[in-house]
């Protein structure tokens, strides 16, 4: 019998690969907010697909499995809380799902790496992060929430409280509009020139975003 050579590199991105199953997209997602909104109407159009390298899928399993080790822990010591629960937010045509709640209040866990945790003490939780919280709260009719961020290291945490009457509802619901209007009029949104945007860094699809003929 002829010996297979593999090595756990290859088992580990295997596997990671075989966990992210592409679903169809029919709604804008509450985790688009604040990002590449060129991007997020590319994709649910289905004119470009998310593809992530080796290394990204990696990092969003580690990401996972953190995250499911911070709500067991948390569930050691509540009775009553859920995760995982389904958002609708039908006027804006939008869904997602929020990590926990426990006692009305909102969790969203982030994962984040030790650089990241840095600037956290300066910056405070980050925008996308802070608008895809308050569309959770909005949806469940909750005042408050909580967002999370464990750094992988070592397993420090930081906590920042967000309210329903937060400023970033005005953020989210441009964001949406622009969305809506760009959706209704089957054409993306204007695309992000500037190479050094974060938002043009961090956008998979930012090639195509960049190529499209007409915008909204």
């Amino acid at each position: 019998m002829e010996n297979k050579i593999w090595t756990i590199q290859e088992l580990i991105s295997q596997a990671v690969k075989q966990e992210r199953k592409p679903k169809e997209q029919t709604s804008w997602h509450a985790s688009q907010l604040g990002g590449c909104l060129t991007g997020a109407y590319l994709v649910r159009k289905g004119i470009a697909k998310k593809e992530f390298d080796d290394r990204t899928l990696r990092v969003f399993a580690a990401g996972r499995m953190f995250e499911e080790w911070l709500i067991k822990l948390i569930a050691e010591k509540e009775e009553k809380f859920e995760t995982q629960v389904r958002i609708e937010w039908p006027e804006m045509n939008l869904t997602g799902y929020a990590d926990l709640v426990i006692n009305g209040l909102v969790y969203e866990i982030k994962t984040i790496n030790s650089w990241g945790f840095k600037y956290l003490e300066k910056g405070g939780a980050k925008e996308q992060h802070k608008m895809q919280t308050w569309v959770y709260l909005k949806c469940l009719g909750k005042k408050e929430s909580r967002i999370i961020y464990l750094e992988k290291d070592t397993l420090a945490v930081k906590e920042f409280p967000l309210l329903i009457d937060d400023p970033i509802e005005e953020k989210v619901v441009e964001e949406l509009t622009i969305l809506n209007n760009a959706w209704a009029r089957q054409l993306p949104p204007s695309a992000i020139k500037d190479k050094e945007d974060w938002r043009a860094k961090y956008c998979s699809v930012h090639g195509l975003c960049l190529k499209q003929p007409k915008y909204l």
